[in-house]
């Protein structure tokens, strides 16, 4: 009887274990971002930290160099001119903007 329960147990502990990461891989947008299904921790971790942490990950990050792309190509054209003409594009402020504008409020 008690052998019975177990392997009961065991049997629904590994049907639940491919059900549920399958249902927190389609929780939020369901849509993937640049790096997938993780943006929500990227944006959190791409605004924490100090500003020379911050720098690293924007420079040599290359799941945050990919959050930055992506908030650049929601940008306005009229916004990425003007950031040509004032000599902010592609600067560590640029890129910090970028990520925000991607992230919206997750970021940091």
């Amino acid at each position: 009887m008690i052998r019975k329960a177990l392997i009961a147990a065991g049997i629904l502990s590994l049907s639940l274990g491919g059900f549920v990461p399958a249902m927190a891989s389609s929780s939020g947008s369901g849509n993937p971002g640049p790096n997938g299904h993780n943006n929500n921790g990227l944006c959190e971790a791409a605004g924490s930290g100090s500003a020379q942490g911050q720098a690293e990950k924007q420079a040599n990050g290359v799941a945050f160099q990919a959050l930055a792309a992506a908030g650049e190509a929601m940008e306005s054209s009229s916004q990425q001119t003007q950031e040509s003409l004032n000599g902010t594009e592609g600067t560590a402020s640029d890129t910090s903007q970028d990520i925000q504008t991607f992230c919206g409020s997750s970021f940091g």
